[in-house]
């Protein structure tokens, strides 16, 4: 699962709480643009309750793949070496 933390009508802390709860199994990658105030709080929260993954906005791609590929178990894909 790849939730955000912050959310217009949910909270992402919420989301993995429950989802850590009821499939304590699931592999989870949080995100958050939270700001630098609270971005220690938000992050050591979202680990303490289960994210596997923690994602700072803004992100590239590759460490999304990473993250997803971490998650899975899988190796990543072999680079392109053209680029795309």
């Amino acid at each position: 699962v790849i939730t955000d933390i912050f959310m217009p009508n949910r909270d992402g802390i919420e989301i993995i709480r429950e989802l850590k709860r009821s499939c304590p199994r699931t592999k989870i990658i949080a995100m958050t643009g939270g700001g630098p105030t609270r971005m220690m709080e938000i992050t050591s929260a979202a680990t303490f309750l289960g994210a596997d993954h923690i994602l700072l906005k803004p992100f590239e791609r590759e460490s999304l793949l990473a993250a997803v590929n971490a998650a899975l178990g899988t190796p990543p894909p072999p680079k392109s070496q053209h680029g795309a």
